[in-house]
């Protein structure tokens, strides 16, 4: 039986990794520019894992299966999406299977800017950010909550400030 490997949605207009079957949004709001993204994923278990990821495109359709590949113990694989022949230039959300326990991280830039978030083998009803940044010191925080179900769901989001005041 695989472990499966979820990893967190981001839209971005060149390609993407990210995490679920489920069809990305292309409402969601995000930073500008062509962006391009790349992961690793990092073998935690003392044996060689067997590996594979797929893309699904804004409908949820499979629009890219990779082939089988191997990561031995302890050892990681790096994965330049824009540049795995077949998969062409769009939005996309992804998921990737391993046989053994498993960690990945996803990065994304433009020129203008980036960000990296990692994977989750689960997923839950409620999720706490460490933090959130609106141009502290030029930096901001884009948040993306993925449906990782086939049924619609309400989602509520609450920033909390340091006194432990909802503010928004």
């Amino acid at each position: 039986m695989s472990k499966k490997l979820f990893v967190f949605i981001m839209v971005l207009s060149l390609a993407l990794i990210a995490a679920s079957p489920m069809a990305p949004s292309s409402s969601v709001p995000c930073p500008s520019g062509t962006f391009a993204s790349a992961f690793t994923i990092q073998n935690m278990s003392a044996v060689t894992a067997t590996c594979s990821y797929q893309f699904f495109d804004t409908l949820g359709t499979a629009a890219y299966t990779s082939a089988s590949f191997t990561i031995p113990a302890s050892g990681s694989n790096f994965t330049y999406v824009p540049s795995i022949a077949g998969l062409a230039s769009g939005q996309y959300s992804g998921m990737v299977s391993c046989d053994q326990q498993v960690s990945a991280i996803v990065n994304s830039s433009s020129a203008n800017s980036g960000g990296s978030y990692d994977a989750v083998a689960n997923t839950g009803t409620i999720w706490y950010a460490p933090n959130a940044f609106s141009n502290y010191y030029n930096y901001n925080s884009n948040f993306v909550v993925q449906n990782a179900t086939s049924s619609p769901v309400n989602v509520t989001l609450e920033v909390i400030n340091s006194s432990g005041a909802v503010v928004a």
